[in-house]
C-alpha cells in the first residue's frame, strides 16, 4: 500500500455515517467533541456527499482552515471529531499526509476502540520497567499508536513491521511534499516533528520486540 493513499481495505466501509449514529454517539458524552458536532456533520456531508470526493481534495482543503470563515476548508477543519468517529467505526483510513499535516489529533479514549485503549495503557506501563517511563517518551508512543488507529482502524492494538515502515515511509515522502510549509511554521518545525516520530518508532519497536512481537 502507497503511504500516500488511505486505500480501503476489506473490513472499512468508506461510507458516511447517518446523523442518527452520530447523534447516538455524541450523546453518551457531547462535551467531549462539543455542542456543534452534528451542525458540523452536516456541512461536511452537503460538501462531499461521497467521500472519494474528500480523499481526492488538495490536502490544504482536507486538513482544512478556521480563516476564511467560509469555504471547504473551513468546513473540514470543524469537522476532524466526526472523520474519527468515521475511523472509530471503521468507515475510512485516513491518509499519512492528511495525518502528518495536522500534527496533534485530538483522540480522547472515546474515540478509541477499546482493544487500542487497553494496548497503550499496556505500552506505557512496559515503557516504565523498562526503562522508557519518561512522560514525553510515553506520550509519543502513546501519539503514535493512536495514528495508526487513524490509519488503519482496528490493526493500532497488532501493530506489524510493515505497518511501523509504512509510517516510516510516509514521514520520509511527506517531507518532500510540496505544501509541507503550509502545515508546519518553518522548516526546524517540521524537523522537530520528524525527529519526534522517529523516537517514537524507535521506543516502539524496542517494545514490541521485547514483546517478541517483531523481530
Amino acid at each position: 500500500m502507497s503511504a500516500n493513499l488511505a486505500v480501503p481495505s476489506a473490513s472499512v466501509r468508506l461510507q458516511h455515517a447517518s446523523e442518527a449514529d452520530y447523534a447516538a454517539f455524541l450523546s453518551v458524552s457531547p462535551s467531549i467533541l462539543g455542542d456543534q458536532a452534528l451542525k458540523a456533520r452536516r456541512r461536511f456531508v452537503r460538501a462531499y456527499p461521497n467521500l472519494s470526493t474528500w480523499f481526492s481534495a488538495p490536502l490544504v482543503e482536507r486538513v482544512g482552515s478556521v480563516s476564511p470563515r467560509a469555504g471547504r476548508a473551513y468546513i473540514c477543519a470543524h469537522s476532524r471529531a466526526y472523520l474519527y468517529f468515521l475511523a472509530f467505526e471503521q468507515r475510512l483510513r485516513l491518509d499519512w499526509p492528511w495525518i502528518l499535516a495536522i500534527n496533534f489529533h485530538k483522540l480522547p479514549p472515546k474515540l478509541l476502540p477499546e482493544p487500542v485503549n487497553a494496548y497503550v495503557d499496556s505500552l506505557s506501563a512496559q515503557a516504565v520497567q523498562l526503562g522508557y517511563g519518561t512522560i514525553a517518551s510515553r506520550e509519543r508512543v502513546r501519539r503514535l499508536v493512536k495514528y495508526l488507529h487513524l490509519n488503519d482502524p482496528g490493526r493500532a492494538h497488532l501493530p506489524s513491521e510493515a505497518a511501523l515502515a509504512n509510517f516510516e515511509q510516509a514521514l520520509t515522502t511527506f517531507g518532500d511534499h510540496a505544501d509541507r510549509l503550509m502545515f508546519f511554521a518553518s522548516q526546524t518545525a517540521w524537523q522537530r516533528a520528524f525527529a519526534e516520530h522517529r523516537q517514537a518508532l524507535f521506543t516502539l519497536r524496542t517494545l514490541l520486540y521485547h514483546r517478541h512481537a517483531i523481530v
